[in-house]
């Protein structure tokens, strides 16, 4: 396998930062023992277990601690998708939010999760685009994206 730095060389740019990043040199060296040798299910009632349940707990700390984050505050997600599924069912549940506005190419976990609201009786109201990937003011209309434009949107 070629890696990035050997298809950089050669000319190659990856340009897909959204999706993945590289790992940088002091955050591999911290993982490598946690995925070469101490690797253990944190949920697990274990000695390995409670030991990588233990070094999660410090890795939440020490990033709330550097964003500034009251301690608990802070959750780690296995994904995008993941994070994203929390963060717009959350903003919906227990409150009385009844509208979710996102656009058309919003991505799929987005989507998806619009139209899993809507199956809830939320109403949602997807902003087409035009070619040039900007919301289509001649489909929507100035004063109808002024009103929308005053609610919070999420998306």
């Amino acid at each position: 396998m070629v890696s990035y730095r050997q298809q950089a060389a050669r000319g190659m740019i990856y340009l897909d930062y959204q999706a993945t990043t590289p790992v940088g040199p002091e955050v591999a060296a911290a993982m490598r023992p946690w995925i070469e040798e101490k690797f253990a299910n944190p949920h697990s009632p274990s000695r390995w277990g409670r030991e990588a349940a233990a070094a999660i707990e410090v890795a939440r700390s020490r990033v709330e601690q550097a964003i500034g984050l009251a301690g608990g505050s802070f959750a780690f997600t296995s994904s995008a998708t993941e994070a994203l599924n929390w963060a717009i069912k959350g903003t919906f549940e227990n409150n009385n939010r009844r509208k979710l506005v996102t656009v058309s190419t919003e991505h799929a976990a987005v989507l998806d999760t619009a139209e899993w609201l809507e199956g809830k009786g939320i109403e949602i109201v997807r902003l087409q685009v035009g070619s040039d990937g900007l919301v289509d003011l001649e489909h929507h209309g100035r004063d109808q994206l002024l009103a929308l434009g005053n609610q919070r949107i999420v998306g």
